[in-house]
């Protein structure tokens, strides 16, 4: 296990909190996970590209995770300070290498800023994922992330 990790249900519980604090019920767990899954094999995978290519377990870039805690609500960074203790706006990016809290947050708060519901079907959140995380630029596709899906 990498990213912080020493066992895979600590995903699921370090998952559950964030969606617990900022919402989202059980689709937003969903999604969470499986973006990890997608992009780390859920901390099985270790990236080998050295933070050119995002850090954390759900691999985030540089500049689009301080863009995403500059827009993010104030009600919002205030529940991460009052349930975790955090401040979002003193994270450093690289931070989130070995802190799957530190990852998972900043992932909830990028799709927090999507106008759009999460969708309740595992197709519907492929192409959630393909078109607001991973974008049309990105390697990855809906049909990759639904196999990938499956297996969290």
């Amino acid at each position: 296990m990498y990213y912080g990790l020493t066992q895979r249900i600590q995903a699921f519980d370090i998952v559950d909190a964030v969606v617990d604090a900022l919402g989202g019920g059980e689709n937003a767990k969903k999604l969470l996970l499986e973006t990890a899954m997608q992009e780390t094999k859920l901390g099985a995978f270790r990236d080998p590209t050295e933070y050119c290519a995002g850090t954390g377990i759900c691999q985030h870039d540089e500049m689009p995770f301080y863009d995403i805690v500059n827009r993010t609500r104030e009600r919002h960074l205030d529940i991460i300070k009052n349930e975790f203790g955090i401040d979002m706006e003193k994270v450093k990016w690289r931070e989130l290498e070995n802190s799957p809290l530190l990852s998972f947050l900043a992932c909830r708060l990028h799709y927090k800023l999507i106008p759009l519901s999460i969708p309740g079907t595992i197709d519907g959140r492929a192409a959630y994922w393909k078109k607001y995380y991973n974008t049309v630029d990105g390697k990855g596709t809906e049909e990759e992330y639904i196999r990938n899906a499956r297996k969290v």
